[in-house]
């Protein structure tokens, strides 16, 4: 009878350390977040319109790096998605939702993350990091391209952005892209 009140007790303390941890969220989930407070912050209709193809052009005439300050903390700004799929004997393309020529810019965005959340919410694996000077966004298509279905962030000086592409081409029946581009500012 001992041991059985000693392995009950053994068992609720691992319980009660268990429900005490947090448990890390799941990227995608953390993702919906990000993006749902892309569009929270203009229900004041306090914003600027940005044209993406001039931002990035601006962008990557700096120093820009694929690397992140792990140090700092990032106010989001605005996101682009972009996602094209097409199915065998379906009219090309089955679906299409390109990227918005134009982005709204909160003047008082409140959506601010440390390096750290970004990290690890959306599984940045570091080791793909480089300091090499990038002057544009490397082209992904093949399925075992390393930066294929992972966020690979681009930083220059107090700039941030974050990019994730999954493309399966030359599927049996289906093939896709998605590109998603969530860009963020450095406030510390």
């Amino acid at each position: 009878m001992i041991r059985i009140g000693w392995v009950l007790s053994c068992f609720a303390a691992l319980s009660s350390s268990l429900q005490a941890q947090t448990p890390q969220k799941d990227m995608w989930e953390f993702y919906e977040e990000l993006s749902a407070a892309v569009e929270v912050q203009f229900s004041d209709n306090d914003y600027t319109l940005v044209n993406f193809a001039d931002w990035n052009n601006a962008f990557f005439k700096t120093d820009v790096t694929q690397s992140m300050n792990s140090r700092a903390k990032w106010k989001l700004m605005f996101e682009q998605y972009e996602y094209t799929e097409e199915v065998l004997g379906q009219p090309l393309p089955t679906k299409n939702h390109s990227k918005d020529k134009y982005g709204k810019l909160s003047n008082n965005s409140q959506a601010i993350y440390t390096s750290k959340e970004l990290l690890e919410n959306l599984l940045i694996d570091q080791t793909l990091f480089s300091n090499d000077l990038v002057t544009g966004y490397p082209h992904i298509y093949e399925r075992e391209n390393e930066l294929n279905g992972e966020w690979i962030p681009y930083q220059s000086n107090n700039l941030l952005v974050l990019r994730y592409v999954h493309s399966y081409p030359n599927g049996n029946m289906t093939s896709f892209y998605k590109e998603i581009l969530l860009y963020f500012e450095r406030i510390e």
